[in-house]
């Protein structure tokens, strides 16, 4: 049987190993509800990667904590049409519209990074229901590994261990600007005025 947490679960260390992108305080509560949609552009200097997006709640102090997360395969970089996915689909739509992986070996793109690409990762993290209050700040934490919480990319770390000396450490590049408009989508719940 499962208990409650001792704590809430805060990533402000882990935040200090990650690439975040905080907001000002807020100026009002903001409610966001669904999945949180990521689209960044990302090269390596590995042909293989994993990314780990997290949407955090920070407080006055600083603290993160956590309010939801994703981890995305890199290689897994097309996008599939959902509905295509439901054998001899009878029409049926697939809501809410998010962005679709595939599973097969055909959706893979094997040294998704070689040769300097830049590459575009869109992804949704785990749907959502938080009402972040005023004077708080919203934070998307990336990182490229979540370790020992989930196992190293088997190309990177062979043997799972970042210590290991066949572990390669990437140096991951960010793009953004006008040409790789990198951004989070945050599905908002628009709130009217207080009775």
């Amino acid at each position: 049987m499962m208990g409650l947490p001792e704590t809430a679960p805060y990533r402000t260390e882990q935040d200090e190993q990650s690439l975040v992108y905080t907001t000002l305080p807020l100026e009002q509560d903001t409610e966001v509800t669904g999945h949180p949609i990521v689209r960044v552009w990302v090269s390596s200097t590995a042909d293989y990667g994993d990314l780990f997006f997290y949407l955090e709640d920070v407080d006055e102090q600083g603290n993160a904590v956590l309010v939801t997360e994703h981890g995305h395969r890199a290689g897994f970089d097309k996008l599939v049409n959902d509905d295509e996915l439901i054998p001899d689909n009878p029409g049926l739509e697939v809501k809410p519209d998010l962005p679709w992986h595939g599973f097969r070996q055909s959706d893979y793109t094997d040294r998704v990074f070689a040769d300097g690409a830049v590459v575009e990762v869109v992804t949704d993290l785990q749907p959502t229901s938080w009402l972040f209050k005023k004077g708080l700040r919203i934070r998307l934490s990336i990182a490229a590994a979540d370790w020992p919480t989930f196992q190293l990319h088997p190309k990177l770390a062979p043997s799972n261990d970042p210590a290991a000396l066949d572990t390669i450490s990437p140096t991951i590049t960010m793009h953004r600007g006008v040409k790789y408009p990198s951004h989070v989508e945050l599905p908002i719940i628009a709130r009217g005025p207080n009775p």
